[in-house]
C-alpha cells in the first residue's frame, strides 16, 4: 500500500549549489539515505530561486525537468560538444526535460524565477509530467 505524507517547506532541507550560486531547497528524495552530493537517488525533487543568469550544475546519470513556478521563463542554453549548442525558452508551468550532465547555462526571461526540478536516474523511470494548476506565491506549499 502507497504511503502518503505531507512534505512541509519547514522539513525541506536547503544546500547551496555546486556552483556556489544560490541554494536549493530538496522536498524529497529517494531512496531516503541517498545523498546529492553523492549523486546515489533514484529520484529527487526540488525548488529554487534563481535571481541571475548562471550555470546548472551537471548530474551525470540523471534526467532532469524543469517547471518554472513563478516568474517569466528561462533561456535554456546547452553545450553538448563544441560548436553543438542548443538554446530553449522554457515558460511557465510548460515541464522541459533535459539530460543532467550536459553542461547548461541559463538566462532570465524578466527579473527572476522559482523554479521545481526532478531528477530520475537515467532510464530507470519514464518521467512525464504533466502540466498543473498554480497557485499564489505565498499559498504555494513548496515554500
Amino acid at each position: 500500500m502507497m504511503e502518503m505524507r505531507i512534505l512541509k517547506n519547514k522539513n525541506y532541507q536547503r544546500s547551496n549549489w555546486r556552483n556556489g550560486l544560490g541554494f536549493t531547497d530538496q522536498i524529497a528524495i529517494h531512496p531516503p539515505a541517498s545523498d546529492l552530493r553523492r549523486g546515489d537517488f533514484l529520484w529527487r525533487l526540488s525548488s529554487a530561486r534563481i535571481e541571475k543568469a548562471s550555470p546548472f550544475s551537471t548530474f551525470p546519470e540523471h534526467d532532469r525537468v524543469l517547471i518554472i513556478l513563478e516568474g517569466s521563463g528561462v533561456r535554456i542554453v546547452h553545450q553538448f560538444s563544441p560548436g553543438e549548442v542548443e538554446i530553449t525558452d522554457v515558460l511557465p508551468l510548460e515541464p522541459y526535460e533535459f539530460p543532467g550532465d550536459v553542461p547548461t547555462d541559463c538566462v532570465l526571461l524578466g527579473a527572476r524565477f522559482v523554479c521545481g526540478f526532478s531528477g530520475l536516474r537515467g532510464a530507470i523511470f519514464r518521467n512525464s509530467p504533466k502540466r498543473f494548476s498554480t497557485c499564489r506565491f505565498d499559498d504555494a506549499p513548496w515554500f
